[in-house]
């Protein structure tokens, strides 16, 4: 059921994406014409949404970037969003170290991590990080890392920044290409997500 659940997510997180991507393109004329209006505020709005998708996870996030690849270009597309998401990831990381941590010790996932962490020396953990930050969803893992790690703040923002740039420059250049773009990078992130999330579960359930 899980497995089911997982492969739904990811199947409509690629049909969003896509449809978003083709739906902006069709209306790109008047996008460029908002964007205009809006001037330097249409930047900020963008970030300000990206970084709730991330801090409240439900939301969500694929369905924006077509839109801001219309507006702003790919390459100004994937710098805005890896800026929100970032700020995103370091104010889960904050709320979580602050107010939730001290409450979920005892959970399989986080215990898991934990072992993780104990088993690595450092160098070797902030590779396995910077992996984790390409195989899983931003917001998935920087709740992980806030409750379950004890990495510290810089190394958690490089990995961070890192980690997520080669997946925003991906989806950004594809939303601006043709639909075929879009099937192959949306299935590939899928992929990769999906496998990303299976290995945690399997593994983090382990005693």
């Amino acid at each position: 059921m899980k497995i089911l659940l997982i492969i739904g997510s990811a199947v409509l997180g690629i049909g969003l994406f896509v449809v978003s991507a083709q739906i902006s393109s069709y209306y790109q004329s008047d996008i460029t014409q908002l964007t205009n209006q809006v001037g330097a505020f249409g930047p900020l709005v963008y970030i300000g949404l990206t970084t709730g998708a991330i801090v409240v996870a439900p939301l969500g996030f694929g369905f924006l970037i077509p839109v801001a690849t219309q507006a702003y270009g790919p390459l100004l597309a994937a710098v805005y969003s890896v800026v929100g998401w970032t700020l995103g990831s370091v104010i889960v990381w904050w709320l979580i170290r602050r107010y939730a941590k001290v409450y979920v010790q005892d959970t399989k996932v986080v215990q898991y991590i934990q072992r993780i962490e104990t088993s690595l020396p450092p160098a070797r953990l902030y590779v396995v990080v910077l992996l984790l930050r390409v195989a899983l969803p931003v917001d998935v893992l920087s709740y992980a890392l806030g409750l379950g790690s004890s990495i510290r703040f810089w190394p958690y923002l490089l990995t961070t920044v890192v980690g997520i740039t080669p997946f925003a420059v991906a989806t950004t250049y594809a939303a601006a290409g043709t639909m075929e773009n879009q099937l192959v990078v949306g299935v590939l992130a899928a992929v990769i997500f999906l496998g990303g999330t299976l290995y945690i579960t399997k593994y983090s359930t382990r005693t």
